[in-house]
């Protein structure tokens, strides 16, 4: 791009944002003219980026209002499932799914499953104050734009069920109040950015079902407040951090269906809020950590459709609230240990596809669901 080009560009871009913003100040209706400019900013902000006008240092509620007209247009409002009072007189805070506070400023946009078609605009940057994003479960597409990285007091990001693309955002490392971030069930790709390892306060990280490659990065682990991991249905590799094992507070950890390849940590064994350890369908190898049965809470444990080798260790029986317990499809050798017969809330085993011997505790059989249940070929144990 030449020099007098880009400066043709800046300059449009600049007059499209003046225009635009004298017709909010003035509270003129939406027209046809006005949607022209608010697409053809769109697209030259889309197109060029690095020609932008940078977002206001100082927002106030016309710049919330702005905001907020930038999403309709970006997105096709006008057939969005509910727009009520969009674009009209009424106060912002009367506006479907706008929540603002005493002061007028938006702190929570909730556009769940409503029909928003396009991409995120860049101006949602601009609402400072808020604090809660809703927009899952919508026909988004495009990157996720930088200019949500303006968002300091964001503590709730839910993007999933769209069809975004491209990398997920370093910046979104530096939102230092964000509790919960949803991604899953994009077209996201790359390699997850370390720097969300920064969110201290994060309580769910949830990227499942993209297109994410890469190792999972070990700063992951230094999220002490982190709840719920999910980062199943993606193409990650390598092995999975030790450092996951430092996490007290997780409940939920969802790695399956990947091509994650080496043992399972130890270190896992940590996690004594545990309910859930989803490790399925990767390529997992060595052997089961008898270290997994200090999982107390452990409520669901899938290891099937892996590599892994060796005995099943009898640790697995101290898992009092055991309900449901993958291990089919591996290399496991040798005899059914009898401790399995503690669990008495076992409900669904899956042994099947293993190099198995001996016989499944009797005592299982009354309280298991044979019809979810895969024993392969292993008998009861005689009484």
């Amino acid at each position: 791009m030449t020099a007098d080009y880009q400066k043709i560009i800046q300059a449009r871009i600049s007059t499209l944002r003046q225009e635009l913003a004298a017709s909010l100040a003035k509270n003129e209706p939406i027209n046809e003219a006005t949607t022209a400019r608010w697409q053809e900013l769109q697209h030259l902000e889309a197109a060029y980026p690095e020609l932008a006008t940078p977002r206001p240092a100082h927002t106030s509620p016309e710049t919330d209002r702005e905001a907020l007209v930038a999403l309709y247009h970006a997105t096709d409002g006008p057939n969005w499932h509910n727009n009520e009072n969009w674009l009209s007189d009424a106060p912002v805070g009367e506006w479907h799914g706008v929540t603002t506070d005493d002061n007028g400023r938006i702190i929570r946009l909730y556009l769940y499953q409503n029909g928003l078609n396009g991409e995120i605009p860049p101006e949602l940057g601009n609402l400072a104050n808020l604090e809660r994003l809703y927009l899952d479960t919508n026909q988004l597409s495009g990157e996720i734009p930088r200019w949500l990285g303006n968002l300091a007091n964001l503590q709730w990001l839910d993007l999933n069920d769209n069809q975004l693309s491209g990398e997920i955002p370093r910046w979104l490392g530096s939102l230092d109040d964000l509790e919960v971030l949803y991604l899953d069930t994009n077209q996201l790709s790359g390699e997850i950015p370390r720097e969300l390892g920064n969110l201290a306060n994060l309580e769910h990280l949830s990227l499942y079902r993209n297109q994410l490659s890469g190792e999972i990065p070990r700063e992951l682990g230094n999220l002490a407040n982190l709840e719920r991991l999910g980062l199943g249905w993606n193409k990650l590799s390598g092995e999975i951090p030790r450092e996951l094992g430092n996490l007290a507070n997780l409940e939920m950890l969802y790695l399956d269906t990947n091509q994650l390849s080496g043992e399972i940590p130890r270190e896992l064994g940590n996690l004594a809020n545990l309910e859930h350890l989803s490790l399925y369908r990767n390529q997992l190898s060595g052997e089961i950590p008898p270290e997994l049965g200090n999982l107390a809470n452990l409520e669901g444990l899938g290891l099937g459709w892996n590599k892994l080798s060796g005995e099943i260790p009898r640790e697995l029986g101290d898992l009092a609230n055991l309900g449901i317990l993958f291990l089919n499809d591996n290399q496991l050798s040798g005899e059914i240990p009898r401790e399995l017969g503690n669990l008495a809330n076992l409900k669904h085993l899956f042994f099947s596809m293993n190099p198995l011997t001996g016989c499944v505790p009797r005592n299982l059989l009354d309280q298991l669901d044979m019809l979810e249940s895969n024993l392969g070929d292993l008998p009861f144990c005689p009484e």
